[in-house]
């Protein structure tokens, strides 16, 4: 059994030891609340150099009446510095840091716990000179304590401010404002700021100024903005533009800020001559948020586009997509589309239906808009349906010959120009002779017009004239066909041509006959020729080879005839694909010079006494070591002279391919006819281009100049001797010198 008086004593110790406890954790919750009430922001500093940039690591102290130091604390990037742990009162606050080149300042400070937290603007300006410093240190004070004070952003801030002789030394004692700057203060106390929204464009706003016109001492007005969600994170300096009425405005689009909207912050810095700043003005305005709006835009050019307006926001915009595909088939031709802002908050996408497997069918089109914060959101869809246009318009086309090449003719579309969904345009073209024997398949390209058009090559069939048959097939993006049109063309019959070259080669010409053709088409071209003189007793039928572009070339070798100089009559004749043959053309040629050959018009390039080896075929024009010695080769000393063959114009004269220093002259020849003559591996030259020459002048000496293994050019690459050549000009190839120059008996030429 427990006795009574043990009882009480317990219950009076358990009473005792609950009291204890509750005071200590009240002791705790006051110490607690103590800390936290210590660690509450009481003053914000905000520091900046005259440019409006932050200054980082700038450092203050907060000085009472005794010079004692009660808090000291940093800026961070943001130019931000905190006071926490200093009670209320008149204080000096100190700054004893700042960036290199810049001064510190000193200023009176309140904290005044019962009001809100009260941004204070600190300006830290260049250093000047020392000796401006000595001169005129009374004004540079004045105006540190001038900028300092014009810049607190909460006016009533300055009524708070007592001033206490007290708080600064002697010689920390600020100097009176002098009446310059007074003055300055005066005339920038009345200037405020409006904001105005701007009427034909919702995403921007005006910020301008009330009462700096007439004012001289402004140099320049600045405008930092920013949105208040997020801090400053997309803080912006706008340079004001001084207008024709004096006042200082700019103009701000949410572009610029992410596309938000809600409440703009915006500080106005009126500067002075000196870059001072006189003034700074804190106001705000709400951009309002506008309800989205998505449509899309007729098809034009195979496009149509889908404009989403109104999606600023007060999260931002960073990215609108706009996934489409067609209804047909579900998502199987789905794509991301990408919108470009165009302004006035209006993005846009272009949607290409050449992209979609479906030309004609229903686009849908959803809208999803990314925000600031990567958060993707769908907005909203639209559609738009794409019709066959060739159901209302059918298909027409046309045909016509070719202007520069009458063996061919151009189909084109006349109504395709600027009509969505067509994917490829194909021509199925054929003669209407033995049915589609020669069907042939063109797809056209198209054109600046915007129509589909071709060239159809009579070469392609068959070399056929007459009636073609035509069908047009347009395809969409699946390859289906969209329309079809039949239609038809006449190739009229062709004028052939007859032409021969100029020049007369080793004994041969050539004859060539262009634009060939016939209803029942071309299978081969016969060229039978004979000389005029003794009727038709030396009458050869010439084949003719096709060698392209319409045309068919016969070699005719005087050889082969029983007279060479004389007139040489040829007649045309075309293979029809029924075997049948059919006169086409006639034609003639007069051979003057007969390549046997009829020498003495010119000179020898040399001293006679200089000639090449008859016994040496390497000496001489024609196959050698597996290629063509195009020229011969007449042995003589260095600097031996090298004459003109005949009366001409210099075309080159100096360093040319393999040849080293080389010389060509171009005559004509005693028929009339072009030839130009070469000279290679001369020692000197001594004629310059454009120039003439008369028969038997010196024209250089001979030499051995030319290529050595490293493909340079020496004076030595070869023996001495002259390298002689002759070009026809009609073929720009070379011939044998010997059909104007006798090289084996020298005195047969002209003295």
């Amino acid at each position: 059994m427990i006795k009574n008086t043990d009882w009480r004593s317990s219950i009076k110790a358990l009473t005792i030891l609950g009291i204890i406890i509750l005071l200590f954790l009240s002791g705790q919750s006051l110490v607690q609340g103590a800390d936290e009430t210590n660690n509450l922001v009481k003053q914000v500093i905000i520091v900046k150099n005259e440019k409006g940039e932050a200054i980082d690591q700038a450092v203050f102290s907060i000085i009472n009446d005794k010079n004692e130091i009660i808090e000291t604390c940093r800026s961070d990037e943001m130019g931000r510095a905190e006071i926490k742990n200093t009670s209320e009162g008149l204080y000096l606050l100190k700054q004893i840091k700042t960036i290199d080149g810049y001064e510190c300042i000193e200023r009176k400070l309140e904290i005044n716990n019962k009001n809100p937290t009260v941004e204070i603007l600190i300006i830290n300006q260049l250093k000047l000179d020392k000796s401006a410093q000595e001169s005129d240190s009374e004004r540079v004070q004045n105006k540190a304590e001038f900028e300092t004070d014009a810049v607190l952003l909460d006016d009533s801030l300055d009524s708070r401010i007592k001033t206490d002789e007290n708080l600064v030394n002697a010689d920390q004692k600020p100097a009176e404002k002098t009446t310059e700057i007074l003055a300055a203060a005066l005339a920038v106390d009345d200037i405020k700021v409006k904001v105005t929204q701007v009427a034909e464009n919702k995403t921007q706003f005006i910020v301008s100024t009330i009462g700096c016109a007439g004012k001289t001492g402004i140099s320049q007005v600045l405008f930092p903005t920013w949105t208040a969600r997020n801090a400053q994170d997309d803080l912006h300096w706008y340079q004001g533009i001084r207008e024709k009425n004096g006042e200082y405005s700019i103009t701000i689009d949410s572009k610029d800020h992410g596309f938000e909207t809600g409440t703009y912050q915006i500080h106005t810095y009126i500067h002075g001559q000196q870059g001072e700043v006189l003034k700074v003005i804190g106001s705000k305005y709400d951009l309002a948020e506008s309800k989205p709006v998505i449509s899309a835009t007729d098809v034009k050019n195979n496009c149509f586009k889908v404009s989403i307006s109104g999606l600023s926001n007060r999260y931002g915009v960073s990215d609108v997509v706009v996934p489409t595909w067609t209804q047909i088939n579900g998502h199987d031709d789905l794509r991301w589309e990408k919108a470009t802002y165009v302004g006035n908050d209006t993005w846009e996408a272009v949607i290409n239906i050449a992209d979609y497997k479906q030309s004609y069918d229903t686009f849908i089109s959803h809208v999803y808009v990314t925000d600031k914060n990567g958060q993707q959101k769908y907005l909203g869809a639209t559609t738009k349906i794409s019709d066959n246009p060739f159901i209302k318009d059918p298909l027409k086309v046309a045909a016509h010959q070719q202007e520069n090449d009458g063996s061919k003719f151009v189909i084109s579309t006349q109504n395709c120009s600027k009509k969505p969904g067509i994917k490829r345009v194909d021509f199925a073209v054929w003669t209407k002779r033995d049915g589609q024997d020669e069907i042939k398949w063109y797809q056209g390209e198209i054109g600046a017009n915007g129509e589909y058009q071709t060239s159809v090559d009579i070469e392609n069939h068959g070399f056929e004239t007459g009636p073609f048959s035509i069908h047009t097939y347009l395809r969409d993006n699946s390859g289906e066909v969209i329309t079809i049109s039949g239609s038809s063309f006449t190739m009229p019959k062709l004028n052939p041509t007859i032409e021969y070259d100029k020049a007369v080669l080793n004994n041969t010409f050539k004859i060539r006959i262009r634009n060939v053709g016939s209803e029942n088409g071309v299978t081969a071209i016969m060229m039978p020729t004979w000389s005029r003189s003794n009727g038709q007793d030396d009458l050869r039928w010439e084949p003719a080879t096709y060698i392209g572009n319409h045309t068919w070339e016969a070699n005719i070798n005087l050889r082969n005839y029983n007279i060479i100089v004389d007139a040489f009559i040829s007649h045309a004749y075309l293979v029809d694909k029924n075997g049948k043959m059919v006169f086409v053309k006639d034609s003639s040629k007069t051979i003057l010079q007969n390549t046997a050959t009829v020498y003495g018009f010119y000179n020898y390039p040399l001293d006679k006494n200089y000639k090449p080896n008859p016994s040496d075929p390497t000496d001489w024009f024609g196959p050698r070591w597996g290629d063509i010695h195009e020229g011969v080769d007449i042995p003589a000393p260095y600097y031996a002279s090298c004459y003109a063959v005949g009366n001409g114009i210099v075309e080159k004269a100096g360093f040319f391919m393999g040849y080293g220093r080389y010389v060509r002259i171009r005559t004509t020849d005693r028929y009339g006819e072009s030839v130009s003559f070469f000279y290679g591996h001369l020692q000197e030259i001594n004629v310059g281009v454009g120039q003439s020459v008369s028969k038997g002048q010196k024209i250089g000496s001979v030499g051995g100049s030319g290529y050595n293994a490293q493909r340079t050019y020496i004076d030595n690459a070869y023996g001495p001797h002259l390298h002689f050549g002759a070009i026809a000009n009609a073929d720009d190839a070379c011939v044998d010198p010997e059909i104007w120059i006798d090289f084996h008996n020298p005195y047969s030429n002209a003295n």
